[in-house]
């Protein structure tokens, strides 16, 4: 919707580590007591690229960023 309607916005993909810790037991008990990592990427200014092209970007750094 973003990419649609707002073409000169910026979009910042962000890599949540741990969240899955919060649900490994199913939804109780909830995994209290983890610590989540949040981390914020570059902004990509959503005109610069295609919606495909904003999709693989985000994807890749994603991914990149993500610690097991």
């Amino acid at each position: 919707m973003l990419y649609k309607f707002a073409p000169n916005a910026y979009f910042a993909p962000i890599t949540i580590n741990n969240s899955w810790k919060m649900s490994r037991y199913g939804a109780f008990p909830l995994g209290l007591g983890n610590r989540l990592e949040f981390q914020l990427h570059e902004p990509l200014k959503i005109s610069d690229y295609s919606f495909e092209e904003i999709f693989e970007k985000t994807e890749k750094m994603i991914t990149e960023n993500i610690k097991l």
